[in-house]
């Protein structure tokens, strides 16, 4: 039995709608679960949170996570995108360094940041994103944290 992820949405460069990710609670970096990312061959996909996060200016983020890679034939990384007060992305995003390793077999801490949103940004989401050439490709993801505001996964997804 896997809960529902009410938090977190399959998310696409096309915005299709496809569901990218599911709830794996066979490996985890700590807690029971992560979420595991497929791969679909040339196309960015991943997850992301919902709701937004408020932004204060002036206000240094963090984001950080933990991965696993499995057939990985692209790369895997974790983004703070920004968005205006009327919840418009300003096309400004803040990335972790893309991880390109075909197999990792121990999980790999990934950060973004310290850094400091536009200025006319209001809010900030979390998107964890795959590309790759090889559908059987996917990436594990887990623990992923920012701050200043706490967004912490395995609290979302829990085995009953």
């Amino acid at each position: 039995y896997l809960e529902k992820l009410e938090n977190w949405r399959s998310w696409d460069q096309n915005w299709s709608g496809n569901q990218a990710f599911v709830q794996d609670c066979t490996l985890a970096h700590t807690g029971r679960c992560s979420a595991q990312v497929h791969g679909f061959p040339n196309l960015v996909n991943g997850l992301y949170n919902l709701p937004v996060l408020p932004v204060s200016p002036g206000q240094s983020w963090t984001l950080q996570g933990y991965l696993q890679t499995q057939n990985l034939h692209g790369w895997a990384k974790i983004v703070l995108s920004w968005f205006d007060s009327n919840q418009q992305w300003l096309d400004q995003d803040t990335s972790s360094q893309p991880i390109t390793a075909t197999n990792l077999e121990e999980w790999t801490k990934v950060t973004t940041g310290p850094t400091v949103p536009p200025a006319e940004a209001a809010f900030v989401q979390v998107f964890a994103q795959v590309y790759t050439t090889d559908p059987a490709t996917y990436v594990l993801f887990d623990d992923l944290t920012t701050q200043p505001n706490k967004l912490y996964m395995p609290t979302l997804w829990r085995r009953s």
